[in-house]
Order: structure tokens, then sequence, then C-alpha cells
């Protein structure tokens, strides 16, 4: 006659032992991907904070300077306006400088026939240099034990773009 051997505690045992190793693996991919969500919410903003940055300046024949905080602060609403997922408490601008000015240019433009009217416009260019820092923080215990504080994640952004025409 075979004897079977009562086996109500294996279960119990093997869940023991692969439940930590689960657990692991969810909390790597819980913060790998919170990481890399916001890693690609900083690139994406700071792109678009850049080339949609708008100052409002009705004097297009004048030349002006925002230094500082006050540019940094404009940044700073552009990057939260453009991203969804961008957390501002975490971001740090240093170095904020916004360079406007005007070049007067005579453009010629098609007209009757076969002449050419002249036309004089105001090209407004704006100058944009900044340091931008973001700090992602995991949100799993387990990530908060390997990464201990934060990733840190730095762009510098220097650019200049035409921000607009107006006739004179």
């Amino acid at each position: 006659m075979l004897r079977f051997r009562k086996e109500s505690g294996q279960s119990m045992v093997e869940f023991a032992l692969v439940l930590p190793i689960f657990l692991m693996i969810l909390f790597a991919i819980i913060d790998f991907s919170w990481i890399g969500y916001q890693y690609i919410c900083f690139d994406y903003s700071y792109r678009e904070a850049s080339w949609e940055l708008s100052i409002d300046n009705d004097q297009v024949d004048k030349e002006r300077y925002i230094n500082g905080n006050d540019a940094a602060k404009l940044i700073i609403k552009n990057v939260k306006n453009s991203a969804l997922g961008i957390i501002t408490d975490n971001l740090t601008v240093s170095n904020a400088k916004i360079h406007l000015w005007s070049n007067k240019k005579t453009d010629h433009y098609p007209g009757a026939g076969s002449r050419y009217e002249d036309k004089t416009n105001y090209w407004r260019y704006m100058e944009l240099t900044a340091n931008l820092k973001y700090k992602i923080y995991p949100i799993t215990p387990l990530g908060k034990i390997f990464i201990k504080d934060a990733l840190v994640y730095t762009k510098k952004v220097n650019k200049t773009r035409l921000l607009q025409t107006k006739s004179v």
C-alpha cells in the first residue's frame, strides 16, 4: 500500500521564498518606470518651454534684458505649462538670462505686375540661456534604499529664436 505524504505546508514555504523576489522585481519595475517617465517629461518640457517662452513686449524697437529670478520664474512657469508630469518643486533654474532685441529690415514682396513692394519690418529675436537641474526621487521603499537621495538631471539651454515680425 502506498502512503501519501501530507503537503499542506509546502505551498506556504514556496510562497514565503518567492514573495521577496517578486516584490523586488515589482518595485524595480515601478521605480524604473517612474524615473523614465520623469526624465522624459523633463526633457520634453525644457525644450518646449524654451521654444514656447513668450514675453509681453510691445516696444519692439527697444532692447530688453531679463536676468536672475525674473527669468527663472518665467522658465519654471513655462516648464510647468508644457508637460503634465513635471514636479516644479524639484526643478531649479540658475544663470537664467533672456535677451530681446530687434533688427529693422526692409523686405521685398511681389506686388502688382512685375514690381516689388518694399516693406520695413521689425524682426524681434530672443536669446535664452539657463541651467536647469531636475531631481527625481524614487517612490518605492526598494528604490529609496538603492538610490538613497535623488537622481539629478541637468540641461543647459542656449537658444536664439525669432519671436515675431512687426510692420513699422
